[in-house]
């Protein structure tokens, strides 16, 4: 393990609170809700279902920081399915 993430990780284990934020919907960063049959494209024009799980980034980062011991706050903003606007 590089000096860099260690560092980090004892930061946020011991000293420091960590907040993400994700985007309602994103194939990516979605932490509630992430999209599916998305091809790639603008996703607004592209046909997609939202779905209740995590983007793939997301799945990722939080398995890392879980994997490290690092707790961390998760949320989501954007569009809402079904709500007509931003939350």
């Amino acid at each position: 393990m590089s000096v860099v993430p260690a560092k980090w990780q004892r930061i946020f284990r011991d000293d420091a609170r960590l907040r993400i934020v994700g985007m309602a919907g994103c194939p990516s960063c979605g932490v509630i809700t992430t999209s599916s049959g998305y091809m790639g494209g603008l996703p607004g024009a592209a046909e997609h279902t939202r779905v209740a799980g995590r983007g793939v980034f997301m799945e990722e980062l939080l398995a890392e920081l879980e994997g490290r011991g690092v707790a961390a706050r998760v949320e989501e903003v954007g569009k809402k399915e079904g709500t007509g606007g931003d939350s």
